[in-house]
């Protein structure tokens, strides 16, 4: 209660005395800042000896860096601290002063958890703005940089502030992924530009250790492609200490996801199959429910299906992903999900109904323009060929793929092209096509020394079944694949097992 005789100080003179206190700065401080001459002045102001305007009270505030919302927040706590001068219309019952304390408390409560929640989503919000418009700058960032040289690209970063920019950083790791699909050399140089990129962005160095923990991630990608196992696994390591000693900073800027993805593709190219389906399932949660991240997920694991040997299951995870790819409306998710769809089902030699999405395949590879994706249509063109016995167009289509192959000094493919075609007027049991493009498509591939064995064997295979004495079926007894069931099985183990690039950390 204030003292009998004396005028309390108003709610503007204490919301006076709280941010000169919060400051820390004496009366005679702040009247100096305000050009006051007489430094009584803040006294008498704060001890209510004198009327403190609403304007004088802001102007105040604005000196002590304290912006106008801070008053009205301070005047909003004192009108319900002392609700004495509330106008409430008379009560039959009047309230007792314990139930109108009540009341005031629950509303100031109601009021701030209002406030903290609103004020909350609007941070969310204007986060979610600002980060678009940094995307987006991203954009016309890489439209500059990506016909520069590797030398330009580092100097227009290292010299220009626009350039070192979190979200080109993350636009850069994306293009460093579609690399990877037709060129690992561009992949891996496009990866550390981005980690060159991340080692500059401005801010606390929590949000420059989560950016370059992203990068890292997909350094680690580019190595997987390139076959560098090793070295995919230290840069996944430091992926996530760099990830992890980030984790205080906003989270869902740079999607989680994206690195159980890669991380999972790793473990499923070095055929740690339980562990990369584990990962994919993290990844899973962590996208929640993103339908972008379901449907890359749901095709990644498709490829374990297939790699093991489960075609059913390969199957049902693709129909599983078509509505999602179909709404999503991505011409390259489309063009992934049909060619794995005829590709497993070949396996089953269904090969009328992977005639009737074959055209769609064609199409999308066309719009995509992308030559190592035209010449896996091909190839596999010439897979539906042989199952309908088309045999002269899988022999042309098979020679294109040699030839493409031969140019572009992929001397395994090209040969493993060749050796094919004395198959292709009897259509090779399913298993025998699942492990010889297993073979060819390993992450790990064979040896040089594998291959030759594997060519010597087919060469052996053709002296054992020569059509002159071929069944009226026109396919060979089951005795005569097993045994090169079981060898090619051999080699593909042994491939997998010893064989590592040069280069290789």
């Amino acid at each position: 209660m204030p003292r009998e005789g004396k005028k309390p100080p108003s709610s503007q003179a204490l919301a006076l005395l709280y941010l000169r206190s919060k400051r820390d700065w004496s009366q005679k401080e702040l009247a100096g800042r305000l050009g006051w001459a007489d430094d009584k002045q803040v006294s008498r102001y704060e001890r209510g000896g004198r009327e403190l305007s609403r304007k004088t009270l802001e102007t105040a505030a604005e000196v002590l860096g304290y912006p106008p919302e801070a008053v009205e927040a301070l005047l909003f706590i004192g009108h319900w601290i002392e609700p004495g001068g509330l106008e409430e219309p008379p009560l039959p019952e009047p309230l007792s002063p314990e139930v109108r304390r009540s009341i005031d408390r629950s509303c100031l409560t109601l009021a701030w958890s209002f406030l903290d929640g609103w004020r909350a989503e609007l941070v969310r919000a204007v986060t979610r703005v600002k980060v678009e418009m940094s995307r987006r700058q991203a954009q016309d960032l890489w439209a500059r940089l990506k016909s520069a040289t590797r030398q330009d690209r580092r100097e227009a970063v290292a010299n220009l502030p626009e350039f070192q920019s979190w979200a080109l950083a993350e636009l850069v790791c994306h293009e460093s992924e579609k690399a990877a699909a037709h060129k690992v050399e561009t992949a891996l140089e496009l990866a550390d530009l981005a980690l060159y990129i991340a080692g500059r962005i401005p801010g606390e160095e929590r949000w420059r250790s989560r950016v370059e923990g992203y990068c890292w991630a997909y350094l680690a990608n580019a190595r997987r492609v390139a076959n560098d196992f090793v070295g995919a696994d230290k840069a996944f390591a430091r992926a996530w200490e760099l990830w992890k000693a980030g984790a205080a900073v906003v989270p869902g800027i740079l999607a989680e996801w994206r690195l159980l993805e890669r991380e999972a593709s790793l473990r499923r190219a070095q055929h740690r199959f339980p562990e990369a389906l584990d990962l994919f399932e993290k990844a899973k949660v962590a996208s929640k429910g993103e339908p972008l991240a379901t449907a890359r997920i749901l095709l990644n694991k498709e490829h374990i299906h297939e790699q093991t040997g489960d075609v059913q299951a390969a199957l049902t995870t693709l129909r599983e992903a078509a509505p999602i790819v179909e709404e999503l409306g991505d011409i390259r998710l489309r063009f992934v999900l049909l060619f794995k769809m005829v590709n497993n089902l070949c396996h089953l030699q269904r090969y009328g109904e992977a005639g009737v999405y074959l055209p769609q395949v064609r199409e999308l590879v066309i719009q995509l323009g992308n030559e190592m994706d035209l010449i896996r249509v091909v190839w596999l063109s010439a897979r539906v060929a042989v199952g309908e016995g088309r045999r002269g167009e899988a022999i042309a289509d098979l020679e294109q793929v040699r030839q493409h192959f031969t140019a572009r000094g992929l001397a395994y493919d090209a040969a493993l092209a060749s050796t094919m075609r004395p198959w292709l007027p009897w259509s090779l049991p399913s298993s025998i096509w699942r492990r010889s493009a297993r073979l060819r498509c390993e992450i790990w591939p064979v040896q040089w020394v594998g291959f030759f064995r594997l060519k010597g064997l087919l060469g052996k295979l053709w002296q054992r079944s020569p059509f002159s004495w071929m069944p009226p079926s026109g396919k060979p007894p089951p005795s005569i694949w097993q045994p090169v069931s079981a060898e090619l099985s051999g080699i593909v183990a042994e491939g997998s097992e010893r064989h590592r690039p040069p280069g290789s950390t």
